[in-house]
C-alpha cells in the first residue's frame, strides 16, 4: 500500500500496534501489511486525511515459498528428514 500525507504518529502506530513495515521514498510512505489489517489501515489513514496512492496485494510464488522452506531446512512435501 501507497500513502501520502501519512501523519508520522499514524505511521508509528501502524508500526507498533498492527506490526507494518513502512518504507519511506519522498512524500509517499510504502506500507508492507498483513492481509486481514488492509481495511483498516485504509479506514485510519482516510480518516486522518492521508491520500490512499495504490493498493497491490504482494503475494508469494510457488518458487519463493520452496526457496524458503528448503533455507529454512524443512522438507517442502511435508515429511520428516531422515
Amino acid at each position: 500500500m501507497v500513502i501520502s500525507n501519512l501523519a508520522p504518529e499514524l505511521a508509528v502506530r501502524f508500526e507498533d500496534t498492527l506490526g507494518a513495515e513502512l518504507l519511506g521514498q519522498g512524500e509517499r510512505i510504502v506500507l508492507r501489511l498483513k492481509e486481514k489489517d488492509i481495511g483498516e489501515v485504509l479506514q485510519m489513514a482516510v480518516s486522518a486525511g492521508a491520500e490512499v496512492v495504490s493498493v497491490t496485494p504482494q503475494r508469494a510464488s510457488l518458487e519463493k515459498i520452496f526457496l524458503s522452506t528448503v533455507r529454512e531446512g524443512g522438507d517442502p512435501a511435508g515429511g520428516e528428514k531422515p
